[in-house]
């Protein structure tokens, strides 16, 4: 009997394995988020807009990236062909539900399909815009990085993301535009009395619940001013791993900076963008702990493959300044008209249903990529459906709105924004 050892023949291995599984992870994918989509939209033709609007992003990014990958001698797409699969439909349903939901809740209440979905488009354009630019350019500030292994997944990932905000709000208007009430069929019907949205629903309810408060051994040889150095694949390894965890520490340090900045931009606030990174890295601590509990309590491993929770870090926290655009984007606008409160009650219930269906959409089609039974892909992929969920049923629906209201109007400081709003209500009341 012969065999064969070495990193070498573990890549070779892994890549077979990544091909033969690959379709599974399509079409789990697809049936997946399609699924997902025709329940809560309650709509069978919407599904069909978002994966066509995936499948779009996916075919581009994957030429985009495959030329990049060729010009600068990175890794080839193929070896990473599961996680862009994951992530190209997830950013599409993510960005593509916010105009689906916000034509549907138009439509019921009685607006004609295209009014609702020129309403749709304009409130949310720039929300997703923001949302899209800050997920790129937190994956992207991976370049900072030092092993080429990593300096190649920012920027790839990067080009991913920009290509599936483009098509997205490009393609999901276009279709919507054409299609008109059918788009939304049968789940619109022909709309619904006014009146009875303006009745408390369950989310408006419990909202309004929720707002209540080895040198020395060189030196006795006589050769303390030899250089030492190793060689072999052990050796390469744990200098690569000892590498990879200054890097850790360096694009934890960008990614935080980056996402930061950008919600300062989009808030024009200090404090709040402050708290909300925070709970962004909340979230990436508690799935990354669960995932060491169940591959190494459960599961019985030695440890995680290190660049598996790495690469689950970045996409975690900038996917959570996503979501934090999205929830508290929202909140913001409903600020300019209503207490900060009152907005609250309004906004978390229509924001925290686009975010919950784009965040199962999402976990669902990472959870797709544990099909391909390679230690690093169903690392990847526990820890990335595990921490968006965490992050938009625990942190963006309960935690966030519960230290708005803690932080009360000091959350927009030092911009003016929240105190200018109120000020502003109180003079149209005089």
């Amino acid at each position: 009997m012969v065999g064969v050892t070495g990193v070498i023949t573990v890549q070779v291995e892994q890549g077979r394995l990544v091909r033969e599984r690959f379709k599974r992870v399509e079409i789990g994918s697809l049936a997946a988020v399609a699924l997902i989509l025709a329940i809560t939209v309650r709509s069978l033709v919407a599904p069909l807009i978002t994966l066509a609007t995936a499948v779009v992003a996916y075919l581009l990014a994957v030429r985009v990236i495959g030329a990049a990958s060729t010009d600068v001698g990175a890794i080839a797409p193929s070896q990473i062909q599961p996680l862009i699969v994951a992530l190209t439909l997830g950013l599409a349903t993510d960005y593509s539900i916010f105009f689906l939901a916000g034509m549907r809740r138009r439509v019921l209440l009685g607006c004609s399909p295209r009014a609702a979905l020129r309403a749709s488009v304009t409130h949310n354009a720039p929300i997703v815009l923001v949302a899209g630019l800050t997920v790129a350019a937190g994956v992207a500030s991976v370049s900072v990085a030092k092993l080429s292994l990593f300096r190649v997944f920012g920027p790839g990932l990067a080009m991913l993301v920009v290509i599936a905000l483009l098509v997205s709000m490009t393609l999901v208007p276009a279709l919507l535009a054409i299609l008109g009430r059918l788009a939304l069929w049968p789940g619109a019907g022909r709309g619904r009395d006014s009146a009875a949205d303006e009745r408390p629903t369950r989310g408006e309810q419990f909202a309004r619940l929720l707002t209540h408060r080895g040198v020395a051994l060189l030196q006795r040889s006589g050769l303390g001013k030899a250089h030492v150095r190793f060689t072999g694949a052990w050796s390469l390894g744990a200098e690569f791993v000892s590498t990879a965890r200054a890097d850790l520490i360096r694009v934890a340090v960008a990614v935080a900076a980056v996402n930061l900045v950008l919600l300062m931009l989009f808030l024009r606030a200090v404090v709040a963008p402050i708290y909300l990174l925070a709970c962004s890295f909340l979230s990436v601590g508690a799935a990354l702990g669960l995932t060491t509990l169940v591959f190494q309590g459960a599961i019985g491993q030695q440890g995680l493959i290190f660049y598996a929770p790495f690469a689950a870090g970045v996409l975690l926290a900038s996917l959570g300044s996503d979501y934090n655009i999205f929830t508290v984007g929202r909140i913001w606008d409903e600020t300019r008209s209503l207490p900060l409160r009152e907005a609250l009650v309004a906004a978390v219930p229509r924001s925290a249903r686009p975010v919950n269906v784009a965040a199962v959409a999402l976990a669902a089609s990472f959870a797709c990529v544990a099909l391909i039974p390679v230690a690093p892909f169903r690392e990847l992929a526990f820890a990335v459906a595990v921490g968006v969920l965490v992050d938009a049923f625990l942190v963006r629906s309960l935690l966030v709105p519960a230290l708005i209201v803690l932080f009360g109007k000091f959350s927009g400081w030092r911009g003016r924004r929240l105190i200018a709003a109120a000020e502003l209500r109180h003079g149209g009341a005089d």
